[in-house]
């Protein structure tokens, strides 16, 4: 899992100041209400998590930090993707550069935090914290989970129902595996690299789920399955303004990114 090279800048820098750089990883931890796991301390409000350490992976990054802020162990993580923001950290006295890298994540225990001083666990309600988080990127991110266009957090999203559709369109790609992590031995020179899917709601009924793999150039749209209520040029459009000046490439051209 590898830092994507372009991706949303959801907090522009002043470019009179050097912003460091600072990868790191955060959490989307949620329980069985929906709620989303917030750590509040003096300086804000932020997703778990922190940053990236030396020849440290995204994902062991991930559960060091939020052993180191929460106390609790995580038991698997699915990436997301990444957004950045610039700005000043109180804390460290110094202008970030921010690279934030966003995984689901899954812990066992729910109801017991061991924090650090001047900190606590909160649950939020997803509406409640893409407004009460301090950082631009982790609200437009969490924001992405919720709505009529929104993440799908769930790996194995089933294309099924949208297939039996009368008047649907599908569309795999045969050139990029979509199970993140895994290759097969009838194809190990298939290049994986993390993927993010979008599902698109019209009066509470799925209409549409786009896959993106998340390139280091670009992101591609590698599968999709679009319901006969569906536009398609409305989903580039939706997918468009929210990726500001990230390209797109659809090798079937059914999204039209470029009309």
């Amino acid at each position: 899992m590898t830092p994507q090279a372009i991706r949303p800048l959801l907090g522009t820098g002043d470019p009179s100041r050097t912003y460091q750089p600072r990868p790191g990883a955060y959490a989307i931890i949620t329980n069985s209400s929906g709620e989303l796991l917030t750590l509040e301390t003096g300086t804000g409000v932020f997703l778990p998590g922190g940053g990236q350490d030396p020849d440290e992976s995204l994902d062991k990054t991930l559960v060091r930090e939020v052993f180191e802020e929460l106390g609790v162990t995580v038991q698997r993580v699915q990436y997301l993707l990444a957004a950045d923001d610039c700005r000043y950290s109180p804390l460290y006295q110094q202008h970030f550069h921010i690279q934030s890298h966003y995984f689901c994540a899954q812990i066992l225990t729910f109801d017991t935090f061991v924090t650090e001083p001047k900190a606590r666990a909160v649950w939020r309600s997803l509406a409640e914290a893409a407004k009460q988080l301090t950082r631009s990127n982790d609200r437009w991110l969490v924001g992405m989970l919720q709505g009529d266009f929104q993440i799908q957090r769930d790996a194995d999203l089933d294309y099924t129902a949208l297939i039996a559709m009368p008047g649907s369109k599908v569309w795999v790609s045969d050139g990029v595996d979509l199970a993140f992590g895994v290759t097969g031995p009838d194809r190990p020179n298939v290049p994986v690299y993390p993927t993010a899917t979008f599902l698109t709601y019209r009066n509470n009924s799925l209409v549409a789920a786009i896959r993106l793999s998340l390139l280091p150039t670009h992101y591609q749209v590698v599968a999709y399955a679009i319901g006969k209520a569906a536009s398609s040029v409305e989903l580039a459009v939706q997918l468009q303004s929210q990726f500001t000046d990230i390209k797109f490439v659809d090798p079937s051209g059914v999204l039209a990114f470029n009309d």
